[in-house]
């Protein structure tokens, strides 16, 4: 995928997708439904996404793993395309009985995507609250997830009317993304990064 040979990846995912079924890994559709699920939401295919990622959500709650990373992360990813189809209702009830409490290690990605959630209800500072908490749990040594969650910080900082603070956490973010294969994923946030600019240059 990050080489551009989309049909390959997927073909790819389809032959693991074979072998899974065939063996009855319950683990290796999880995998599988993380992988593509996110692929799908890269590449801007997002029905195929949330189904592909609500299917490995299923497959978690029946083989009882439902609290683990993976199973949170498949969650995450169907919300995800939820919101980019605009069904921001079927969005929430799918996550918010997961989020009533503080954030967990291995819940996160869940506490990530309520607060873009918290954000469209107009609750910025749940929304800060909540991001705070989850970079309290120092999760960010994965520069994908540090991206996506450096984004959302950086969202909220725009919304809450503190532009040096985006601006900052962009440049950072860059940094860390400079000679890696994920800096083609940065679009989002030099969009927010010169948005955070503009905004800085109006203050002045």
């Amino acid at each position: 995928f990050l080489q551009g040979e989309l049909e390959q990846g997927f073909g790819l995912l389809h032959r693991g997708w074979s072998h899974a079924a065939a063996s009855g890994d319950t683990a290796g559709v999880l995998s599988l439904a993380v992988t593509e699920s996110d692929a799908l939401l890269k590449t801007g295919r997002l029905a195929a996404a949330s189904d592909v990622a609500l299917r490995g959500c299923a497959a978690a709650r029946q083989a009882g793993r439902e609290s683990s990373f993976h199973a949170a992360v498949a969650m995450g990813n169907a919300v995800e395309a939820l919101l980019g189809r605009g069904r921001t209702m079927e969005a929430a009830a799918l996550i918010d009985p997961h989020t009533t409490g503080p954030p967990e290690r291995d819940r996160w990605p869940l506490h990530q995507c309520r607060a873009e959630l918290d954000l469209l209800r107009g609750d910025i500072s749940a929304a800060s609250r909540r991001l705070q908490q989850i970079s309290a749990l120092h999760i960010r040594g994965d520069i994908d997830f540090a991206r996506e969650l450096g984004q959302r910080v950086t969202e909220v900082a725009l919304w809450a009317n503190r532009p040096a603070e985006a601006v900052q956490e962009v440049e950072a973010l860059l940094v860390r993304l400079t000679d890696t294969h994920d800096v083609i994923f940065a679009g989002w946030l030099l969009a927010q990064g010169m948005r955070a600019c503009a905004d800085l240059a109006e203050q002045a």
